[in-house]
């Protein structure tokens, strides 16, 4: 596939394969993206089957999250971050912090943040082809 187009509004937004004469460089390519495309979907799960399906590697697992959302992540071949997820609950801010992980739990990292899914490491250096 060439490029994708997605429809935001008025606006459209291109997600496109590598085209290294039109300087448009995969995320592989440049070691990586700071970048994750977010999209809301009825169905997630069905969403990443079909993403694995086209060659897509599944970066977190579709899963329900404390913050109300059925949420998972996966890297496209061409290195593009896509987070799927669908509303479940719509939940108040102080209902969010009372569902989130507690310390005592060990949800935390080393870093002391919370993790949103536990997450495999990425090297771009897998997603190259030969």
């Amino acid at each position: 596939m060439l490029f994708v187009e997605l429809a935001v509004g008025d606006a459209r937004l291109l997600v496109s394969q590598e085209i290294a004469s039109l300087d448009a460089l995969a995320p592989s390519t440049i070691g990586g993206t700071p970048m994750l495309l977010t999209l809301e979907t009825p169905d997630p799960d069905d969403l990443a089957r079909r993403a694995v399906f086209g060659g897509a590697t599944v970066e977190a697992p579709v899963t329900e999250m404390f913050f109300g959302e059925r949420y998972g992540r996966v890297v496209d071949p061409d290195g593009h971050r896509w987070a799927l997820t669908t509303k479940r609950e719509q939940y108040t801010p102080e209902d969010i912090d009372a569902r989130k992980p507690t310390r005592s739990s060990g949800a935390r990292g080393p870093s002391g943040r919370w993790p949103v899914l536990p997450v495999r490491a990425w090297s771009p250096a897998r997603r190259r082809r030969a």
